[in-house]
């Protein structure tokens, strides 16, 4: 009784071993808002293709290997779902001149509401 007592908790010691660890592993990884950011849009015109300025701050020292910009309507909450705006369309998007920060391009999961630009990851230099 004593030897089946034993091999239960070495089981659930081993257990605890192999999967406990695997949660520190695997989780995601989610990175601070971008400071001071703004976005100046060419034309509001509906249907028109339009050129799109983001500026934003980084926070020195930090790795950066892909920024996510996402389109709302509703808000700009990363706890509230997003709803995009009707009609918009990035799927043709480009990426034009890059300063500060640069060697981006747009990666090819980026959706029509949504861009992701990415890079090998490096850390950010004050600015």
């Amino acid at each position: 009784m004593r030897f089946r007592n034993n091999q239960r908790v070495n089981v659930l010691a081993l257990v605890l071993l192999l999967v406990v660890p695997m949660f520190f592993m695997f989780r995601p990884s989610y990175a601070a808002e971008l400071t001071n950011r703004t976005i100046t849009v060419g034309t509001s015109v509906p249907s028109a293709v339009t050129t799109h300025r983001f500026n934003f701050d980084l926070a020195s020292g930090a790795i950066v290997g892909s920024i996510e910009l996402e389109y709302c309507e509703n808000s700009p909450l990363i706890e509230v779902p997003c709803i995009p705006p009707p009609g918009l369309n990035l799927t043709g998007a480009t990426l034009g001149a890059q300063n500060g920060e640069t060697g981006f391009s747009i990666h090819p999961n980026s959706t029509a509401t949504k861009i992701i630009l990415t890079r090998t990851p490096a850390a950010a230099t004050p600015q």
